[in-house]
């Protein structure tokens, strides 16, 4: 029922929302993702360094996933 509830403020369906608990974001856009985000009172920042001068690829973070509630 609580999954319903929310989905339906999100704007997706109860299975998609699930898929998204379960983490599966196959199918998802990262732009729907930042949309949910957003519609959940989250403000969502994407900050892209300077180049570096190494031969190694880049890295990539999100700090936010550290956060535990």
């Amino acid at each position: 029922m609580q999954t319903l509830i929310i989905s339906t403020l999100l704007g997706i369906s109860q299975p998609t929302l699930s898929q998204l608990m379960r983490g599966q974001f196959r199918g998802v856009s990262e732009a729907k993702l930042l949309e949910l985000l957003a519609r959940l009172g989250r403000n969502v920042q994407i900050v892209v360094g300077p180049p570096r001068r190494s031969a190694k690829p880049g890295r990539e973070s999100c700090p936010a996933a550290d956060i535990r509630h």
